[in-house]
């Protein structure tokens, strides 16, 4: 930053993008404004009209890091609720975006998005080592949403172990080309926990952040 009559010496590699706190900010616009009137010729004084435009940019200066600082904590205020917000959330059944499922011995329910028809859907269930445990082949849908219920059983119907599971929708037309599938898991919210960057949300045995709730019954 310089001020009319008073010049620095520029260190060619000095980083010239810097934040408002390393280039000084108001406090350096002030000791230059200061040198500036210590160091004037006095036989040829700085214009008054010279020195009101650098005040006025000075106040402008202010008013713009007010304007920050107001906004910091703004954005700040704004945060804090929508952490307190989401305790509202516990007992609530949501809809999250992805393919985690928790099963605790009761049936599961999931579903997924078609853009458009398909001819064909698969839904295939893994354990967490990612082995398939299950397949089932459903006639074809139309565009739109679908909710699938799973019973935690495996190919022969025997009960799997509680713990977590993924699933995945593969979606072919007439001609069997894939179609696009987007994933979706449904679950009780039991907890909400609010850490520093962010909110972590407890739904059907799954931990995800607060935008991947899709929906909220």
């Amino acid at each position: 930053m310089e001020l009319a009559g008073v010049s620095a010496a520029v260190d060619p590699n000095a980083d010239v993008y810097k934040t408002p706190e390393e280039d000084g900010g108001q406090d350096m616009f002030l000791k230059l404004l200061v040198t500036q009137l210590q160091n004037q010729d006095p036989l040829d004084p700085m214009d008054n009209t010279e020195f009101v435009a650098q005040l006025a940019q000075f106040r402008q200066l202010e008013a713009l890091t007010n304007v920050d600082n107001s906004m910091s904590d703004m954005s700040d205020s704004v945060a804090g609720m929508q952490n307190l917000n989401s305790a509202n959330l516990i007992g609530k059944s949501v809809k999250l975006e992805g393919n985690g499922l928790y099963f605790a011995g009761d049936p599961v329910l999931f579903g997924y998005e078609l853009p458009e028809g398909a001819a064909k859907v698969s839904i295939k269930v893994y354990n967490s080592s990612y082995q398939l445990v299950k397949e089932t082949d459903l006639n074809g849908a139309g565009r739109g949403e679908y909710d699938y219920t799973w019973d935690g059983t495996d190919f022969n119907g025997t009960p799997l172990p509680q713990g977590p599971y993924t699933f995945s929708v593969q979606a072919v037309d007439a001609e069997g080309l894939p179609l696009e599938a987007i994933p979706h898991s449904i679950g009780m919210v039991t907890s909400v926990v609010l850490e520093t960057d962010g909110v972590t949300v407890m739904a059907g045995g799954n931990a995800t952040s607060m935008d991947k709730i899709r929906e909220i019954y």
